[in-house]
C-alpha cells in the first residue's frame, strides 16, 4: 500500500485525537487520584473515580473515528485484527478465570483484562504485519 497525502492527513489526524485523548484522560486520572487522596465525601467519591473515564472515551471515540475514515480493504484488515486479538482475549481471560475459580489463583482486577485485550491487539497487529499482509493504521512510505 502506497501513502497518499489522504493516509498521511488521517494519520495525522487519528494521532492528534488519540494524543489530546490521552492527554486529557492523563490530567484527569491525576486530577481524579489527587482529589481521593482528600478524603472526599462519600456522595463525590464514585464520580472522582470515575472522572478518568471521560478521556478513556474519547480515546474509544478517537479510534473509531480512524477506522470510519479508512477504505474497506484496510476497514477488513482492522476487522481481522480485533476479531484475532478478541478470540485471543477470550481464551486467555476464560482459562484464567478456571484457574481461579478451581485452583485457588489470585483474583485480578478488571484492569487486567483490557491489558490483555491491549497486548493481544498489539501482537496480532505484528503478526499481520509480519506476514507481509500490512498494517492499515501505518501507511508504508512513498
Amino acid at each position: 500500500m502506497v501513502a497518499n497525502a489522504f493516509d498521511r492527513r488521517n494519520l495525522r489526524r487519528y494521532s492528534l485525537e488519540l494524543a489530546g485523548s490521552i492527554s486529557l484522560y492523563v490530567v484527569l486520572l491525576t486530577g481524579s487520584l489527587t482529589a481521593l487522596r482528600w478524603k472526599p465525601s462519600d456522595s463525590i467519591k464514585a464520580e472522582l473515580a470515575v472522572l478518568p473515564v471521560l478521556g478513556f472515551a474519547l480515546m474509544l471515540v478517537a479510534i473509531y473515528r480512524a477506522i470510519q475514515r479508512l477504505d474497506e480493504l484496510q476497514r477488513k484488515v482492522v476487522l481481522e485484527i480485533l476479531a484475532g486479538a478478541s478470540a485471543a482475549t477470550a481464551f486467555i481471560t476464560i482459562t484464567y478465570g478456571f484457574l481461579e475459580l478451581f485452583l485457588r489463583f489470585p483474583r485480578l482486577s478488571m484492569f487486567a483484562v483490557w491489558m490483555v485485550m491491549g497486548a493481544c491487539w498489539l501482537l496480532t497487529s505484528v503478526a499481520y504485519a509480519l506476514t507481509g499482509r500490512g498494517n492499515p493504521f501505518w501507511p508504508k512510505p512513498e
